[in-house]
């Protein structure tokens, strides 16, 4: 069909599809009849250890409420006020939330929040998970520890993850001891496994709290805590801090909070705390963001720890090697490694142990596989220093030089030619039929290896050991033995000729003395002697008594009313001292209880304070030492040599003397002319 060109109309369908619409009334009776869906009530949750948090806020709101209806006032309808301030207040939660959740705390500081903690508040947060989650130690432990770090909200972020400038136990120092307690209590009821959880779980919560901004206190008195009272509770999972650490290295601010959280087992136990150090520390010595704290940590760690016997054997052969050549290295920079070389020492120390005259034995080989000819200065020197005090300390080390000579002959000519260039010096301490035995044995081996390999060192071995011999026979001359022997042979004719002559003025000695005038001399200085002697028992035997009696008779009643005075004072005071004794016991207990390492604590203070007199007194003493030392090279040079000598005295005084006679000469005329006229009239 064609279309056309024009509009069509539509026609509209038949009464038969048309659709009938409903009124009012029948829609609500549609309504009624359709099935019905009854909604179930939500499930009802189980109560947890914040419902108590939730019933506190309920209760404030509520007086909150009630304090408001009051102000009101009876004529105005309060609940329409009240509903309509909580629905703006729901109206507005969604668009400022986390700003009034930022504003609604006050800021306040870490001493003013640790004080606001107390016993009461903790012991009911553990008896009420004590009840919910009996024989669970751990769950108790968290909740109380969030509990606890929820304290601290409103206080700033740390700013320093290392508290720098504070003493070693801040902050748990901060913390009263009573709620100390409470964390103690717990802490000694669960096993090691489940505190070591819970310190990993710590450190990892507090970088959580600290990465979003908010304050750790908290899990930081917390992890001290663990560390006092079980400072291993960090070696069993050595590993995981050790990578944690490492994963953390370009984060300084985080490193920083791991080493501090896991440096906190040093401060009770020294063999706990140099671990640490090993293992996690050491590696990032060459972090410079890092590197100081670690410095720090050693220095602090000797600093507490004032005796090294308790971690005796703690770095063993492997890491002391590897710690020498940190040390002695090119690779640390120049501020940690002196700092490293000055506590060198007292961990070499650590690493020999007690038992030095049979440990030594285990370093002297890697010792002599160390020197070399071109080492390092430093280092070479320290080698070779080592390995002579092995030879002194520890005699079984002679027998394996002997071993390891083939294996290690450069290192064997070195050694012994630092023998040879400060024999003078290291003779006195070797044992020389030792190292006589040990030379011939190398020569012994020289000689069977002259048509194999190496033969220009074996050539230049002999010539050493050939010269270390020459010095070995070349001993230095015995002074003290010719001494005692010229002495005792002298005494010896001396004695001989006096008993054998029949008189005394018969020996040859008494002639001898006579002939040259000794004997004279001899006997005019006991004479004198005598004089003297008799003298003065004679002015004694006199004047004693006398002096005697006088002092006895004026001091005697004095002495007497002192006694009584001091028995008296005895018997009045017997009860008072009595009373103060046993306070002062009860005094000690209860400081020991709040406190169980506070003497220790005082010793180490007493110790830090004396080293701190003896280096300023060394101090002062040697500036006033150059002081006289100026002052008398003043005084000879300047005045006695100089204006103050003899013949400038001589000529002021001569002066001076002169000047007074002319002077009184003069004056003596004037009076004279002066009295002739009035004489006259």
């Amino acid at each position: 069909m064609a279309s056309t060109s024009g509009w069509t109309t539509v026609k509209p369908k038949t009464a038969k599809g048309q659709v009938h619409h409903l009124t009012k009334s029948q829609k609500k009776q549609l309504i009624d009849r359709m099935p019905r869906i009854e909604p179930q009530l939500p499930v009802q949750e189980s109560s947890t250890l914040y419902d108590a948090f939730l019933e506190k806020e309920k209760q404030k709101d509520k007086v909150k409420a009630e304090k408001f209806v009051d102000k009101l006032g009876p004529n105005k309808d309060s609940s329409k006020t009240i509903s309509d301030g909580a629905n703006k207040k729901g109206s507005s939660v969604k668009k400022g939330k986390k700003h009034n959740d930022h504003h609604e705390q006050r800021k306040m500081s870490f001493e003013d929040a640790i004080k606001k903690v107390t016993k009461s508040e903790l012991e009911a947060v553990l008896l009420h998970s004590r009840e919910r989650f009996p024989e669970q130690q751990e769950v108790w432990l968290k909740d109380l520890v969030s509990f606890f770090n929820g304290k601290f909200e409103s206080v700033p972020v740390e700013s320093d993850p290392v508290f720098r400038g504070q003493s070693q136990e801040f902050p748990l120092h901060a913390l009263d001891s009573s709620c100390v307690s409470v964390f103690s209590s717990v802490i000694k009821e669960c096993p090691l496994a489940t505190l070591e959880h819970l310190y990993y779980y710590s450190i990892d919560t507090m970088l959580n709290e600290n990465q979003n901004g908010q304050a750790s206190y908290g899990y930081r008195i917390f992890l001290q805590l663990l560390a006092k009272t079980n400072p291993g509770v960090v070696l069993s999972k050595m590993q995981q801090y050790k990578e944690l650490v490492k994963s953390t290295q370009n984060q300084p601010k985080r490193c920083l909070s791991i080493l501090w959280a896991v440096g906190q087992v040093g401060i009770a136990d020294l063999r706990a705390g140099l671990r640490v150090w090993l293992d996690v520390m050491l590696p990032s010595l060459g972090v410079r963001a890092i590197a100081n704290h670690c410095m720090d940590y050693l220095e602090g760690l000797f600093g507490i720890h004032k005796s090294l016997k308790t971690a005796f054997g703690e770095i063993n052969l492997r890491e002391y090697f590897h710690l020498l050549d940190i040390v002695f290295g090119p690779a640390l920079m120049a501020d940690l490694r002196k700092r490293l070389l000055e506590l060198y020492p007292k961990l070499k120390k650590i690493a020999y142990g007690d038992e030095v005259s049979t440990g030594l034995r285990t370093f002297f080989p890697s010792y002599l596989i160390r020197v070399k000819e071109d080492c390092p200065g430093p280092l070479k020197k320290e080698l070779l220093s080592c390995l002579v005090s092995c030879l002194t300390e520890d005699k079984h080390c002679y027998s394996l030089w002997c071993q390891h000579y083939t294996k290690n002959l450069a290192q064997s000519i070195v050694l012994m030619q630092h023998m040879l260039e400060s024999w003078e010096q290291e003779s006195q301490y070797l044992d020389q039929k030792l190292l006589q035995n040990t030379v011939q044995s190398f020569l012994r081996t020289n000689e069977q290896a002259l048509q194999g390999r190496n033969q220009e060192e074996y050539d230049h071995s002999t010539k050493v050991c050939e010269e270390l011999q020459r010095k070995m026979a070349r001993s230095r001359f015995p002074w003290r033995w010719m001494m005692f022997l010229l002495v005792s042979v002298v005494l010896g004719i001396v004695s001989y000729d006096l008993y054998s002559s029949k008189t005394l003025q018969d020996s040859k000695t008494i002639r001898f003395l006579e002939n040259y005038g000794i004997l004279a001399v001899l006997s005019q200085g006991w004479a004198k002697i005598s004089l003297y002697f008799g003298m003065a028992y004679s002015w004694l035997q006199v004047n004693v008594p006398h002096y005697c009696s006088v002092v006895y008779r004026e001091v005697s009643p004095y002495v007497i009313k002192m006694l009584d005075f001091i028995s008296h004072i005895e018997e009045y005071t017997r009860t008072y001292r009595h009373t103060a004794v046993k306070m002062l016991l009860e005094l000690q207990d209860k400081i020991y209880s709040l406190a169980p390492d506070f003497w220790s604590k005082v010793g180490n203070y007493v110790w830090l304070s004396w080293d701190f007199l003896r280096d300023y007194s060394t101090w002062m003493w040697a500036h006033v030492a150059t002081f006289v030392a100026d002052t008398y090279h003043w005084i000879e040079h300047i005045l006695i040599r100089g204006d103050f000598n003899t013949e400038n005295i001589q000529k002021t005084l001569t002066w001076s003397v002169s000047w007074l006679q002319n002077t009184t000469y003069t004056a003596f005329e004037w009076c004279s002319q002066l009295w002739t006229p009035v004489k006259s009239h």
